[in-house]
């Protein structure tokens, strides 16, 4: 499956069952023009600037730095609001939520900026790739906006119904899949089940 920079991608699964790898894997470590939002302070990568306020990405892109990882001194939602206005008006960018429920608190709110960063970033050339443990718990326009679906294994039959509503059936067996490997959807290609990735 081909990802193209302007994609909106959802990744979904479990605690443990290998988003946050699969994130790293295909989008960060390829892309040049990227943030990584990380309000949980778990990712590391060497070739990244780190930086925790709006100032300081701004500062950073002023200086040529592009490669991100957004750590926040305050994981709310005014601050992740400030972050995808920020990308929205850069353009040519793509944006990593790992973990969007530390962004937005749930399934009814979907903030300005972050909805345009969805509906409209493709004409900016703006990507988004959302991570999930609970995609119950998520707003409708993040899975109806999405090109692309990865689900890992998801043990709540709450989770794998929302699923079910955009890729079928098959999502209902995200509770049986083996450690590690996932399923992979886009309407064009439907679904593929695919064994860990290895790095």
């Amino acid at each position: 499956m081909i990802f193209r920079t302007s994609d909106r991608v959802l990744v979904a699964g479990q605690t443990g069952s290998g988003k946050s790898e699969l994130m790293k894997y295909l989008f960060f470590s390829r892309l040049h023009h990227v943030l990584l939002h990380d309000p949980k302070w778990e990712n590391e990568d060497n070739s990244a600037v780190f930086c925790h306020t709006p100032a300081e990405v701004e500062k950073a892109w002023n200086m040529g730095y592009y490669r991100i990882i957004y750590q926040p001194y305050s994981a709310d939602i005014e601050d992740f609001e400030e972050i995808c206005y920020l990308i929205f008006f850069r353009g040519n960018y793509t944006l990593i939520i790992d973990e969007v429920k530390y962004c937005i608190p749930n399934a009814q709110t979907i903030t300005k900026w972050y909805g345009n960063v969805l509906r409209l970033g493709r004409g900016r050339n703006i990507g988004c790739v959302t991570l999930s443990q609970r995609p119950m718990g998520i707003h409708n326009d993040i899975i109806s906006e999405s090109q692309h679906i990865v689900a890992f294994w998801l043990s709540l039959e709450g989770d794998r119904k929302k699923l079910r509503g955009v890729v079928g059936e098959d999502a209902m067996r995200l509770n049986t899949v083996p450690e590690f490997h996932f399923m992979m959807y886009n309407p064009k290609e439907g679904v593929r089940w695919c064994r860990p990735i290895t790095i």
